[in-house]
């Protein structure tokens, strides 16, 4: 069984591993490149 300790670890990492995917984009979007 999950803890919700667990389960708040497991989010932190993806969100650790999105949020830079998500400023990168959004910075290539302010210079006006293609976003994917």
């Amino acid at each position: 069984m999950v803890t919700g300790l667990e389960r708040g670890t497991t989010l932190l990492e993806r969100l650790a591993c999105i949020l830079p995917r998500l400023l990168s984009y959004a910075e290539m979007g302010e210079k006006g490149e293609a976003v994917p």
